[in-house]
């Protein structure tokens, strides 16, 4: 997914490490000093980073890399991968001695391994119900009383019935009737000038929809980034399965997030009249489309929620899928050093 012009870019501020990646902000030079890589940004302190001590670089934007660092990189087979600024694409992968199918290839076997599945799937349930919970928790505290039934009592037994459900049926029940709840009091905080009575889409009715539905758009285009860098195929999901053409993976990691980052930004904007109802064109019976000022609006209010810690946290998830994926593999004696950076 492209951002159009005149749509502020979804920055990746911070400098996220994990285990095994780091994530870095262009345009900058990465050269060698002595035997440490340093990473030079235009508007920033240059960053040193030691090769021994990780295997994978993701810079967000433009990066120089001299000849030397390459050759460093190379000899370390620590794998670059630079992704757009606004983190919708891949733009390029540099991996030295990577085997590119081995990662996917225990991905598709684990994806067969249907306790496994329902493992992952129980886990972003459950992680979703601890965020559907916090947010609730927010709005009482904000005097919306009305959270403290039925969301809260379903949000607190999620984790009793996720242990009991025993197929993705199950699951996605579970999910279902989460999401009913919330929906139920999320409608409760919208003013009725707004004409939104349920979660719609395809096409959406209604400005809030709209917003909805683009703020999801937008999040599932990060994750799908996200886990091309981490070497998965967005394709294969566990909750989510398989469906052509859907990125199904991608799917299942934003589930924990559609509340905290997308839910939660529409009705920031909506209380502090920062969208308007001029700002949408609706037709009965047809999308209801958003002008550049509002697209601009909700695009800031994600950055705002990103930057503050949830795409670290999509971050940690993505790799915790990748470490759990790898740990399947030597479980069914794949060979696990085939798994490395891909």
């Amino acid at each position: 997914m492209h951002l159009k012009s005149g749509l502020k870019a979804l920055r990746f501020r911070s400098r996220v490490a994990t285990a095994e990646t780091i994530y870095l902000n262009g345009p900058a030079t990465l050269r060698v000093r002595g035997k440490l890589l340093v990473f030079e940004p235009i508007d920033g302190k240059p960053q040193t980073l030691h090769p021994k001590t990780i295997r994978r670089i993701v810079v967000v934007g433009y990066a120089d890399v001299s000849g030397v660092a390459f050759g460093l990189l190379w000899r370390h087979k620590i794998e670059v991968v630079f992704v757009s600024p606004t983190m919708d694409r891949v733009v390029a992968r540099v991996s030295p001695g990577a085997v590119p199918t081995s990662l996917t290839y225990c991905q598709y076997n684990a994806c067969q391994d249907p306790n496994f599945g329902l493992d992952r799937a129980r886990d972003l349930i459950a992680a979703k119900s601890v965020a559907t919970q916090e947010a609730s928790r927010y709005y009482q505290r904000q005097g919306r009383a009305e959270f403290a039934d039925q969301v809260t009592r379903l949000t607190k037994k999620a984790p009793a019935l996720l242990r009991k459900a025993e197929s993705l049926n199950a699951v996605r029940g579970i999910e279902g009737s989460i999401a009913a709840a919330w929906w139920k009091r999320f409608r409760s905080m919208i003013d009725p000038d707004w004409s939104f009575r349920q979660r719609q889409f395809h096409p959406a009715p209604d400005p809030v929809n709209a917003m909805l539905s683009f703020g999801y758009t937008l999040l599932l285009g990060r994750a799908d980034t996200l886990l091309t860098v981490a070497g998965l195929d967005v394709r294969q999901g566990f909750l989510h399965t398989h469906r052509p053409g859907r990125a199904s993976l991608a799917c299942d990691v934003i589930e924990p997030f559609r509340i905290p980052v997308v839910d939660r930004t529409v009705v920031k904007l909506l209380r502090r009249r920062q969208v308007k109802l001029s700002d949408f064109d609706c037709h009965e019976g047809e999308r209801c489309s958003m002008s550049v000022a509002a697209k601009n609006q909700l695009v800031n209010g994600l950055e705002e929620r990103l930057a503050k810690q949830e795409q670290a946290e999509l971050i940690a998830l993505i790799e915790r899928t990748r470490r759990q994926i790898r740990d399947h593999a030597k479980g069914q004696s794949i060979d696990p050093s085939d798994m490395e950076v891909h």
